[in-house]
């Protein structure tokens, strides 16, 4: 077991590196801030011998090849055996995400940023499994999903002015599945927020990503009895290194450089890798309470 204590100047610098071997609760500062951290060990024999169909739903990070074959790649030598099932395709695994969407828009869109919605029924015009299961008949029943909307909640919400919160879409969507899989395992993702290198601060837009994250675990902690779980990618990154950057010349007559991002929002192959691990973490971690 090792830890390293948390020491951050400021709010920019808030980086914090926990690992154990065993469960644990750690005790941190930062910034004269005190807190107790739980850390929990998945053990590799979790969910032994179990046979997993498993459906990713989400936004753009949740649909990029990088996140989804690294995921796949983690389960290849697991002893849970997955099948990743859903209408599209990134690296060559199935799933359900597409870029650009809010929970909203996968309820009540039909399409939107150059994607069809699956699952919308044209006569009700809206989120309806019975439809997408009758004409995605090779698609089976998932027994866990994985849902994840994450920035796009605050940036890039897109519906046809029906209301609703996104924990109330999660819910309805975990409803529905519910009736096709009493058994079934949802993982809410807790999203990551913006870059930190110094061309991507916009401070307030961060806070309204952190205060959704914020909801969204108040309204779904402590559900484990209904078979509902926290998947916290928040946590998993490095807001800088784990991100799009590039080193670049202060200006043309000077040889010093400087590092700025090239994408605030969407990860580096680094941190694909790191959300897929907690994804994988956090699917061991409810297999393992079945």
């Amino acid at each position: 077991m090792q830890s390293i204590p948390a020491i951050a100047r400021n709010r920019r610098e808030d980086k914090v590196v926990l690992s154990g071997i065993s469960n644990y609760t750690q005790s941190i500062n930062i910034g004269g801030v005190s807190g107790n951290i739980p850390i929990k060990s998945i053990s590799e024999s979790a969910g032994a011998g179990k046979n997993l169909k498993v459906m990713v739903i989400g936004e753009s990070t949740s649909e990029d090849g990088r996140f989804m074959t690294n995921l796949k790649n983690f389960f290849d030598s697991d002893v849970v055996n997955i099948d990743f099932i859903g209408t599209r395709t990134s690296g060559g695994v199935r799933h359900e995400a597409r870029s650009g969407w809010g929970s909203g828009t996968l309820r009540y869109i039909g399409k939107a940023n150059n994607a069809t919605n699956s699952f919308w029924n044209p006569e009700i015009r809206e989120f309806d499994l019975d439809y997408y299961f009758s004409q995605h008949s090779d698609v089976p029943i998932p027994d866990v999903i994985l849902l994840n909307f994450g920035i796009n909640e605050v940036n890039r919400y897109v519906t046809d002015g029906r209301s609703g919160t996104q924990s109330e879409h999660y819910d309805f969507f975990i409803r529905e599945f519910r009736k096709k899989n009493p058994n079934l395992i949802s993982i809410i993702g807790l999203s990551h927020s913006f870059s930190r290198w110094s061309n991507y601060w916009m401070e307030s837009e961060r806070d309204n990503i952190m205060k959704r994250t914020k909801q969204t675990i108040e309204d779904f902690k402590d559900r484990e009895s209904e078979r509902i779980f926290l998947n916290p990618w928040y946590v998993c990154l490095d807001m800088r290194w784990d991100f799009q950057y590039s080193e670049i010349k202060s200006n043309q007559f000077s040889e010093k450089t400087s590092i700025v991002g090239t994408d605030g929002v969407h990860p580096a192959e680094s941190g694909y890798k790191n959300m897929a691990l907690m994804s994988y973490f956090a699917i061991k971690n409810a297999v393992s309470k079945q």
